[in-house]
C-alpha cells in the first residue's frame, strides 16, 4: 500500500461487505495510517499494542472539546451530540473528568457485581420449556428482552 491518505469510504460496497482483508493488509504494512472515512480525515490504528499506546498517550483526546473546529463544523454529529448533551460522558472525556467519572462507576463493575448479572444456568433458562423456568430466571429473561436493568434479580 502506498503512503497516500487511504479513503475508507464506508459507502463503497466492497469495503462495506468485507473490510477485514483491508485491515489485515494495513496491520501488516501500515499499522498507523492516515485515512478519510465518510469524507472526514482520521487516523486508523490497527494493531493492539499500538492502540493501547495511543489510548495511553495524553497528547490524544476523545473529548469533543479538543476537536479541530473545522472538523467539528464538517461533522454534523458533533453539533448534534453537543446540543443533546451526549458529549459529556465517561467515554467522551479526558482526565481529570474521566478519572472522576470512572471512580464514580467503578464500584458497579466489580467482578462480584458482574457475576451477579450473569444469566442463571448460563442463559439456558431463557430457552427452556414453558412453565419450567424458575421465577428469578423468568424475571432475568423478561428484563433482558425489554432492556430493563437486571441487577439484583439473582
Amino acid at each position: 500500500m502506498s503512503d497516500a491518505v487511504l479513503d475508507l469510504d464506508a459507502g463503497q460496497p466492497a469495503y462495506k461487505a468485507d473490510p477485514y482483508p483491508i485491515y489485515a493488509e494495513l496491520r501488516r504494512s501500515a499499522p498507523v495510517r492516515q485515512i478519510t472515512m465518510n469524507g472526514l480525515p482520521a487516523w486508523l490504528v490497527t494493531r493492539y499494542e499500538d492502540v493501547r499506546q495511543a489510548l495511553a498517550d495524553s497528547r490524544l483526546s476523545h473529548s469533543l472539546d479538543s476537536l479541530n473546529p473545522a472538523l467539528a463544523e464538517a461533522a454534523g454529529w458533533v453539533l448534534a451530540e453537543r446540543t443533546m448533551g451526549l458529549d459529556r460522558n465517561l467515554l467522551r472525556s479526558d482526565p481529570p473528568a474521566h478519572t472522576r467519572l470512572r471512580r464514580l462507576v467503578s464500584k458497579a463493575f466489580t467482578s462480584g457485581r458482574i457475576e451477579a448479572l450473569r444469566p442463571p444456568a448460563g442463559g439456558q433458562a431463557c430457552r427452556s420449556g414453558r412453565g419450567r423456568t424458575p421465577a428469578p430466571a423468568r424475571r432475568y429473561c423478561q428484563a433482558s428482552r425489554t432492556g430493563t436493568a437486571v441487577a439484583g434479580l439473582r
